[in-house]
């Protein structure tokens, strides 16, 4: 599929012809325009509002979330409360960040070849539904304080 930047600039490509399509109606209302040209501005209308609805995605959903988290488990703890510092701790991250991170890993954008081969293959449904579920987990997130020796 298209990539989401590829998408987006599609979308914003589309949105510019937005004012040629006002244009286009406000003609249309006058008589001034064809029929073709009607049916021209009503296609590319349609267009504009199937991708950005297409761009904004169904919202993720934990129980989803939790199917897919199963391989999560094994360094970010079951609750997603990693013991290890080495791993980051998932629970309670605000939804947008965790999913911004998983496509990142996906796309290449952050390398890490143990993230690469667990993100390879999930959707941006699976993703957005991991990100869902993990945020809604209790977070035992805290600040350096008392993890770090004095200089």
């Amino acid at each position: 599929g298209l990539g989401r930047k590829t998408a987006e600039r599609i979308v914003l490509e589309l949105k510019d012809k937005v004012g040629v399509a006002e244009a286009w109606e406000a003609q249309t209302r006058t008589g001034e325009l064809s029929p073709e040209a009607t049916a021209r501005n009503d296609a590319l209308l349609a267009l504009i509002s199937l991708s950005s609805a297409a761009l904004a995605g169904t919202p993720g959903t934990p129980a989803a979330g939790k199917a897919v988290a199963q391989p999560c488990q094994a360094c970010h703890g079951a609750d997603g409360n990693s013991t290890a510092p080495i791993y980051p701790r998932l629970a309670g991250q605000y939804a947008d960040y965790l999913a911004r991170a998983l496509h990142e890993y996906r796309d290449g954008g952050r390398v890490n070849p143990i993230m690469a081969v667990y993100v390879e293959k999930l959707s941006d449904q699976d993703i957005l539904d991991l990100a869902a579920y993990f945020s809604a987990m209790p977070g035992k997130l805290d600040d350096l304080h008392g993890h770090m020796e004095p200089k």
